[in-house]
């Protein structure tokens, strides 16, 4: 659960990263087909919470080749410890805080839906 200024800021976070550019909030938004990823107010019930985070975190892991983009690339391939973010201006720069407010985020668009 987020407080009130950490949903506020992932918010701002989830905008700037462009997530609804691809993803649908809810059944009755359209996008085309070709714009189509995962419909998020379905997430809470068709996914895992620790998935959601490994998803966001690293997607080509999950599935190598998919079009949702990185926003924490590795500084340095060989090392999985150089994780950087594409935001730093969010939740204080940091990784995890940043993952997790977008994993709490996306639960909560499922809930309230």
């Amino acid at each position: 659960m987020l407080r009130p200024e950490e949903r506020a800021e992932a918010l701002e976070m989830f905008g700037f990263l462009q997530c609804t550019r691809c993803h649908m909030l809810s059944s009755a938004q359209q996008l085309g087909k070709g714009e189509l990823a995962p419909d998020l107010a379905l997430a809470s019930v068709r996914l895992k919470t620790a998935w959601i985070r490994d998803w966001i975190l690293d997607p080509q892991t999950r599935q190598p080749g998919t079009m949702m983009p990185s926003y924490f690339p590795l500084a340095d391939e060989t090392d999985p410890g150089s994780r950087m973010t594409t935001c730093p201006q969010f939740l204080g720069g940091n990784i995890a805080r940043q993952v997790d407010a977008l994993v709490a985020l996306t639960l909560d668009f499922s809930a309230n839906n």
